[in-house]
């Protein structure tokens, strides 16, 4: 008669099973054919192993149709033990037993990512790259894509080449979120994309890089490269470091990054090193930076070459190791006069959170906590260091522009926010009707901070009627109030969220009657 197994080693013979059946992943063709019409569809993460590995199809078009865990990227290696010609699904890309490379960017330095990845708002979360020497050319630029180019841009990298304006749909990358990112490279690091000449819109990143010139979602920008209404919260390690792009010759606008920067060399809150153009955006991330010769660390932009940068802010703390913190690096660090020159207007940062007095190079202005919380200070042009006013929602004081990049609201710790990142909000004008006791309409319209803001017009008078009911972004909508045969009347519809009164004349004004009073005096016994 056979005696039963313990339990224990039945529980260590599942186990052994178990382990051996478990599989890397192994890569997989998506769906699509990778037109424009047809674009592959990213769904997982053997798709993306798919992709990293054929550089062949890095100039097609893709969407992303799911989140997608990224988490077993950190094992992977680029040997291909099995020698079935997928590097990352052997049985040590699900251990730490190879080099742990992590995943292979898209796109690098011989073959360029020409295509156009549209996340969909989806996001790849956990992504792990350990890349720390140039280990044979291609590989040193380190992100989830390496290099992103416009092919129809002229070639070369001269500054005599023109910029791309617009920017065409290839080389772009747009709608992708990356979260508790890891990554570790050679050269120019960042979140999203390592070297950019394309186009990044709407795109954003958490976690962490190390580089050498490192950013938060870009590692550098190009002359040709645009970045626009996009965002990070990213520490970033580098000798050239900013916290959202490291080095930055092209054109950025509408961006906001966070988290800490700890550089070297150069290092700015936003940029460390800039030769383009940055108008309105901001930095809330703080600097610890070493003590030592260098003095290119400030609370916005490292070290300034030839530049634009306007309508921005910063209020990140600027400290260094030991106790000798500076007090005059509010916005920019240095200045390099061999550039053609540099234009800065209009920006500032917060003296009371960055522990800056003052920006000795005298690109921004310093403001209390009080004062950057406060609309006036980006809008009336009586305010020190204003020349001309950012374009906020409502158009407060001199504000007169109609693009509505900016709102103030309890969002973002009261600071200015961009409209296109903070909650809706929307203004009605007018506020309120009368209409004539034969009736009549009214057009009233509707202001809101973003295009996506969705907003319903309600009202429970069996008089009154308002179309359209419901619509997204700047509308307009038409009150009807019914002829009125009887007394003057009144109520209230709801627009947008916003109580709107509506009265009306009526065939017969109300009259208040008051009854006489009379007063009797007691007789006198």
């Amino acid at each position: 008669m056979s005696r039963p197994l313990p339990i224990l080693s039945v529980f260590i013979a599942v186990m052994l099973l178990s382990g051996l059946n478990a599989q890397a992943v192994t890569r997989q063709a998506p769906l699509g054919s990778g037109t424009q019409l047809d674009p592959y569809q990213i769904a997982s993460l053997a798709n993306l192993s798919w992709l990293a590995q054929d550089d062949t199809k890095w100039s097609a078009w893709y969407i992303q149709t799911a989140d997608i865990d990224a988490a077993e990227t950190r094992y992977w290696d680029d040997a291909d033990d099995n020698i079935d010609g997928d590097r990352y699904n052997d049985a040590n890309d699900l251990t730490a037993t190879g080099t742990n490379q992590g995943f292979y960017p898209i796109g690098n330095l011989t073959t360029y990512f020409h295509g156009n990845y549209n996340g969909q708002g989806y996001t790849i979360d956990n992504l792990y790259i350990h890349r720390t020497d140039d280990m044979g050319t291609p590989d040193y630029s380190v992100g989830l894509f390496g290099w992103v180019v416009d092919p129809t841009l002229p070639s070369g990298d001269s500054p005599d080449d023109p910029p791309n304006t617009p920017p065409s749909d290839q080389g772009a990358v747009k709608n992708l979120g990356l979260t508790n990112v890891d990554l570790t490279g050679y050269d120019d690091v960042g979140a999203l994309v390592a070297y950019l000449r394309g186009t990044v819109s709407n795109c954003w990143a958490i976690g962490g890089v190390t580089g050498s010139d490192a950013g938060g979602l870009i590692g550098i920008g190009n002359l040709d490269a645009v970045v626009f209404e996009s965002y990070c919260n990213i520490n970033v390690h580098g000798n050239i470091a900013g916290g959202f792009i490291g080095a930055n010759s092209g054109t950025i606008y509408r961006c906001y990054s966070s988290g800490t920067v700890f550089p070297d060399y150069a290092g700015g809150g936003f940029v460390g090193y800039n030769g383009g153009t940055i108008s309105n955006c901001y930095s809330r991330g703080g600097l610890l930076c070493p003590n030592g010769p260098s003095t290119r660390f400030g609370g916005f932009i490292g070290e300034i070459v030839s530049a634009n940068i306007q309508k921005c802010y910063a209020t990140g703390n600027v400290a260094h190791l030991g106790l000798n913190n500076p007090t005059d690096k509010g916005f920019c660090g240095a200045i390099d006069g061999s550039g053609p020159g540099y234009t800065v207007a209009d920006n500032f940062f917060d003296t009371d959170t960055s522990m800056q007095t003052t920006d000795a190079l005298a690109t921004a202005t310093g403001k209390s906590t009080a004062e950057m919380t406060d609309a006036a200070t980006f809008t009336d042009v009586s305010t020190p260091g204003l020349t001309t006013p950012w374009d906020f929602f409502s158009d407060p004081n001199d504000d007169t522009q109609t693009d509505d990049v900016w709102h103030i609201s309890t969002h973002n710790n009261g600071y200015p926010h961009l409209t296109w990142d903070g909650p809706c909000a929307c203004t009605l004008s007018p506020t309120c009707m009368t209409a004539a006791k034969t009736g009549g309409t009214r057009i009233v319209t509707i202001d809101a901070s973003r295009t996506d803001c969705a907003w319903t017009a309600t009202e429970s008078l069996s008089w009154v009627t308002i179309a359209p009911p419901s619509g997204a972004g700047d509308s307009t909508v038409t009150i009807t109030v019914q002829a009125n045969p009887d007394y003057e009347r009144s109520g209230a519809a709801t627009i947008a969220g916003i109580p709107f009164q509506i009265s009306q004349d009526g065939e017969f004004p109300w009259t208040m009657f008051i009854p006489a009073m009379t007063h009797t005096t007691p007789l006198t016994p």
